[in-house]
């Protein structure tokens, strides 16, 4: 009982001192969480492609580690009566673990950043994320394509898989897209059809298309040049496969 009654003892005499050393790491790691933050949304996800990529999922990850986590650590370890070599020894490993999980975390989100929006017939876009691009189109040239939502996309043909992987401008999908309109219009709700109709009532011919991401569709506007108008709003995935 004494034991037990001394280093509860030691514990909270110190409090002050790890509540102390706690702060100090939470800041350090808020900076660098930040920052990271700031690459992976301004960067890496462009537009909307944060949100239907799972962008979110795994930042909220990275923030547990990186500002819960870590401090925890240091709060629970930190004692001011250790010698000056024995304090940075403990928190230099307290670090380290920080360190390889927030590594890891931003490694696997960086495997979805959108690399690629692949138009298919039927008016289905699937955003062709860092992972699969490097398995299935690793090679491809996408410098020549437009940039929608911050991204290049691309038609494929089948028949062309051969040439650029089968990648080819999107207008040469437009008419599959245009005989698509009316069935992919229907599964809209009601919100999607009302912002459609006022973006119609305009006087301009548009396009919706679904924008598969890994987590998330949003049913997107093009104009009738292929160019990115306005967003209809966003339903869970069900992860489609590319074509071998």
């Amino acid at each position: 009982n004494f034991q037990y009654f001394w280093v509860a003892n030691m514990f909270f005499s110190n409090y002050r001192a790890r509540l102390s050393a706690m702060a100090i790491h939470a800041m350090i790691s808020a900076i660098v969480f930040a920052a990271t933050a700031a690459i992976l949304i301004f960067l890496f996800f462009p537009s909307i492609h944060f949100q239907i990529n799972g962008g979110w999922q795994g930042l909220r990850l990275m923030f547990a580690i990186d500002l819960i986590l870590g401090p925890l650590l240091t709060f629970l370890i930190f004692n001011p009566l250790k010698s000056l070599r024995e304090k940075i020894f403990d928190l230099s490993c307290v670090a380290l673990v920080q360190l390889l999980a927030l590594v890891y975390g931003f490694y696997t989100i960086y495997q979805q950043r959108p690399v690629l929006l692949l138009v298919y017939p039927g008016a289905v876009i699937e955003t062709v994320t860092q992972k699969d691009y490097q398995e299935n189109l690793s090679g491809a040239k996408l410098a020549d394509f437009p940039l929608i939502t911050g991204v290049p996309m691309a038609a494929y043909l089948p028949e062309h898989k051969h040439d650029n992987f089968g990648l080819v401008p999107i207008a040469r999908q437009g008419d599959n897209i245009a005989r698509s309109q009316q069935l992919v219009v229907k599964q809209l709700d009601e919100r999607q059809q009302k912002k459609l109709n006022e973006i119609g009532s305009k006087g301009k011919k548009v396009y919706v298309l679904q924008l598969v991401g890994s987590f998330q569709t949003e049913w997107i506007v093009l104009d009738d040049a292929f160019a990115y108008v306005a967003s209809l709003g966003r339903n869970p995935t069900i992860m489609p496969t590319l074509p071998q």
